[in-house]
């Protein structure tokens, strides 16, 4: 899930861009693994990955988020999503705090037992 919340500050030089990211995993006891990252828009939307952006990505594999292709399919869902937001798109002096919210939540890595093994 990616949700986002909006805190204009006219008397900030830009936009401030804060990823909160909660990673839960089904059945898993204890808490979730949770971070923060802060980027200016230029780090999280060039072309070239800012380090920042490597340390959310290697944040995401060491979580447990299954490697390259899945933690790769989420940053790049959670930037499309992010830069396809109304405001961003049309007002370029946008200036303050926008942070985006990134929930995981995946299944276990624990085998699904099979209809011989369920007791019945």
């Amino acid at each position: 899930m990616i949700d986002h919340r909006l805190e204009e500050q006219p008397d900030a030089k830009d936009l401030t861009i804060n990823v909160e990211t909660e990673i839960i995993r089904a059945g898993q006891e204890g808490d979730p693994k949770t971070s923060s990252f802060s980027f200016t828009s230029h780090e999280l939307f060039n072309e070239d990955k800012s380090l920042k952006y490597e340390k959310l990505y290697y944040f995401l594999i060491e979580a447990g988020i299954e490697e390259d292709n899945d933690a790769e399919v989420i940053l790049n869902d959670m930037v499309s999503t992010v830069s396809d937001l109304p405001f961003l798109k049309n007002n370029n002096g946008l200036r303050g705090v926008l942070t985006v919210i990134l929930n995981i939540w995946y299944p276990s890595n624990d085998p699904v037992p099979s209809e011989e093994q369920v007791d019945h």
